[in-house]
């Protein structure tokens, strides 16, 4: 794989080779001259050829996307944004998708989860998918409702996030039918870890990994590496490289190689057969693959499923269901050969192996049947997020919400951080204004950084609180190390907080109580503060303050002279102490007013 860089230090251009043939794939982005938006993506090429174009609204969220197909035709695709809870303020929450003259319409709660995802036909007003969710206190799926095929399945946990049972009901002649219930079982000694799926007995091994499972018999290396497996007759094998990805796997006499860049599989090839080659965009998106000299476009929903599969000329040939768990439930193919069960990729992305049934996420495989990884995570995620109670479960795929979250490495779950990045941008210029600094290019790709961060976290005042904690920290240190005395640096560290935690409340439309709000921020910058003051220990990057004449007189002076911030913390014991007294008298002040 050959990466170039563009002047800005971006991944401008990938190609590589495979036995000598491969694709070359650029990415464009936003130049001033075209008044585009600089940093984000305006397209994507390969081989020279544009295959999508993006276009932007003024908040830099992607409102159009337009897929180009090698015959030329063209396929858009349009979004819009979920409104604030207060007129005038918008979210980066995707409101509606509109395409191929469907609009597909999303719907939320107060923490974000969908709710709801309804498409309908524009033309005729025809409801062509209608889904339903209803989530517990802690964000756990209990209900997903198919109201368009009478569908409804119900989840129960118990307090450690185990399910308990599945029931699958069916709507008939307008009353609900109980079709099927799939119950659980689990270890008294190790809790978590389950020993029984609907009667058939598992088996570990001392660290966690299954050795019978439901019906298969598995081998295990370095710890947590699936060596073999052995379903109905047929041994598969598994073989990894030094860093634990997979690059081979053998299934009967079936050799298939994996060709990698990174943790993303840009070829697969089987000996003696056919080789397939993967298109991915600037964020590491499958957007296409090439199977017997032809091209082939992916459909993918808002939470990166592989919904379905387009021909060179646009022509839809494949399409794809799943249940919120990433079984398969719908698969049509219009191909004539095969192609929904060729094609690897599916829920979420994820790899999908056909012999096996499960879908291989880097370090760990995971049962969309079962609805649970096959073994246990690294311990080292029961010191993750102590607040929260389903991340101590090792078993659990993506803490029971499978629709909001995803773990494309099988190690820990994410939800997009458009959210966070977006709202944090502006976020940081208000709070800028109010506390009187200049807001430059640097600032705000740091608040972006701290809302993407964010964006990961799952709670509504967690997300609030972590974007402020980062920022907070940003202006305390920055106004010290810029020549700020403590009160001052301290006094913007607390409102900047401030600023950014209502900001991103208000703009996300969640009713958090102001006063927790301001309870949680000056705790957390109160512990800020004493640690700077009492260990002295300030980072000395310089920080910009507005651009006034006496502000642009002490910029120059602070450049001729040593960071007065060091100099103080030469002062006494005595001195550094009475800040930290004040210090907390102020944070104490703004606790409980």
């Amino acid at each position: 794989m050959k990466v170039v860089y563009d002047e800005k230090n971006r991944v401008a251009q990938k190609q590589y080779r495979v036995d000598g043939t491969g694709h070359q794939t650029k990415y464009l982005y936003g130049e001033v001259s075209k008044q585009q938006k600089p940093g984000l993506e305006y397209g994507v090429q390969v081989d020279g050829k544009t295959c999508i174009e993006y276009a932007y609204d003024l908040l830099g969220r992607c409102e159009k996307k337009t897929q180009i197909y090698p015959s030329g035709k063209k396929k858009e695709i349009t979004y819009t944004y979920v409104p604030g809870a207060k007129e005038g303020t918008t979210t980066a929450l995707v409101g509606t998708i509109t395409e191929n003259g469907k609009e597909t319409a999303y719907t939320y709660d107060g923490r974000g989860n969908i709710l709801e995802i309804c498409t309908k036909e524009l033309d005729t007003g025809k409801v062509t998918d209608h889904m339903l969710y209803t989530y517990t206190g802690m964000n756990q799926v209990i209900r997903e409702e198919d109201a368009v095929r009478g569908r409804t399945f119900t989840y129960a946990y118990d307090l450690g996030g185990n399910l308990l049972e599945n029931k699958k009901y069916y709507l008939v002649n307008g009353v609900e039918e109980l079709r099927g219930t799939d119950t659980y079982t689990y270890s008294s000694g190790w809790k978590d870890q389950l020993t029984s799926f609907n009667g058939k007995a598992i088996t570990y091994d001392a660290m966690g990994n299954p050795l019978s499972y439901m019906g298969m018999n598995l081998t295990w290396e370095k710890g947590r590496q699936l060596k073999t497996l052995k379903k109905s007759g047929t041994l598969s094998q598994y073989v990894y490289d030094n860093d634990g990805r997979r690059i081979q796997k053998t299934v009967g006499d079936k050799v298939i190689r994996f060709y990698l860049d990174g943790d993303k599989i840009i070829a697969q090839k089987e000996e003696g057969g056919e080789r397939m080659d993967f298109l991915y965009d600037e964020k590491g998106t499958p957007f296409a693959f090439e199977y017997q000299g032809k091209m082939y476009f992916y459909q993918t929903s808002l939470q990166g499923d592989i919904i379905g599969i387009v021909d060179s000329e646009g022509s839809q040939v494949v399409v794809y269901r799943y249940d919120a768990w990433g079984e398969v439930l719908v698969s049509s193919d219009a191909s004539g050969f095969g192609l929904s069960q060729i094609n690897p990729l599916r829920y979420r992305g994820y790899y999908y192996d056909q012999e096996t049934g499960l879908y291989y996420l880097q370090t760990r495989y995971y049962d969309p049947k079962v609805r649970r990884f096959l073994n246990a995570d690294d311990a080292s995620v029961l010191t993750k997020d102590p607040e929260q109670l389903t991340e101590k479960n090792l078993y659990a795929y993506c803490d029971d919400n499978p629709v909001m979250y995803r773990d494309d490495t099988g190690m820990f779950d994410i939800v997009s951080g458009i959210f966070g990045a977006v709202t944090n941008v502006a976020t940081t210029y208000f709070a800028a204004k109010v506390t009187g600094q200049e807001c430059g290019v640097w600032d705000l790709a740091v608040a972006a950084f701290a809302g993407l961060v964010s964006g990961m976290t799952k709670s509504s005042l967690y997300i609030t609180l972590v974007s402020a904690f980062i920022s907070g920290v940003g202006t305390t240190i920055g106004s010290l190390a810029g020549g700020s005395d403590i009160k001052e640096a301290l006094w913007k560290g607390g409102m900047t907080a401030l600023c950014t935690a209502v900001s991103v409340n208000a703009i996300a439309g969640w009713k958090i109580p102001v006063s927790d709000v301001v309870k949680n921020i000056s705790g957390t910058i109160f512990g800020i503060g004493n640690g700077l003051v009492t260990a002295g220990v300030v980072a000395s990057f310089p920080y910009r303050k507005s651009s006034s004449s006496s502000s642009k007189k002490n910029i120059s002076q602070n450049k001729r002279k040593s960071n007065p911030v060091v100099k103080n913390y030469k002062k006494t014991a005595k001195q550094k102490e009475r800040a930290r007294k004040y210090f907390m008298f102020k944070m104490n002040q703004l606790r409980e007013g």
